[in-house]
């Protein structure tokens, strides 16, 4: 029985020390060679930045964060995971990469490129490697959440992202799948 293995890295910083996959893990009394199945990309900084107030470091920051750091990623791994015939690609977005909020215009824009960098790598680690991108919208504050904090965010009206009956609020819950790659795209390889 295998054991999934967890790695946690922060890739912001092109300094950033190599870590490698273990070649094996000891479990159970017994060795079992390391495969690398599933790669989540969930990294990911959110400040508000005012249009007029966003300086190159800021913008670099958050890019390094939300975009480069994804791409270094999926890049060795998914190359690594397709050598080896297979695995997945999770990259988590946002629907503001779609629709963008007001005062956070670097995250907007390097979610928008992450959709795109998904579909891009679904093309080329097709078939091998699914990549798939899931794009969760605001959602409804805990209660007791202070109003100081809740301005931050882009949800600052619960009560208008609560509208529609309880059912309707459920199925609201749920993410929006979108078909990301169709293996029938006429760009995608043969």
């Amino acid at each position: 029985m295998s054991r999934p293995i967890a790695y946690r890295l922060d890739l912001r910083r092109k300094s950033q020390p190599r870590t490698e996959q273990p070649a094996s893990d000891s479990y159970g009394g017994y060795q079992r060679r390391a495969t690398l199945a599933v790669v989540v990309n969930n990294a990911s900084v959110y400040p508000r930045t005012a249009l007029g107030e966003i300086s190159a470091e800021t913008w670099d920051a958050i890019f390094a964060a939300n975009l480069r750091a994804p791409f270094l990623l999926s890049q060795r791994l998914g190359l690594a995971m397709k050598a080896s015939g297979g695995g997945q690609i999770v990259n988590l977005g946002d629907w503001a990469g779609l629709r963008p909020y007001r005062s956070y215009l670097p995250y907007v824009v390097s979610k928008a490129g992450l959709i795109h960098m998904t579909r891009a790598l679904a093309l080329e680690l097709a078939p091998e490697v699914r990549v798939n991108c899931v794009c969760p919208g605001p959602v409804l504050l805990p209660e007791g959440y202070d109003a100081a904090t809740a301005e931050g965010g882009p949800t600052r009206d619960p009560a208008r992202a609560a509208r529609g009956s309880g059912r309707d609020r459920a199925r609201g819950a749920v993410l929006r799948r979108e078909r990301i790659c169709d293996r029938r795209n006429p760009h995608a390889p043969s």
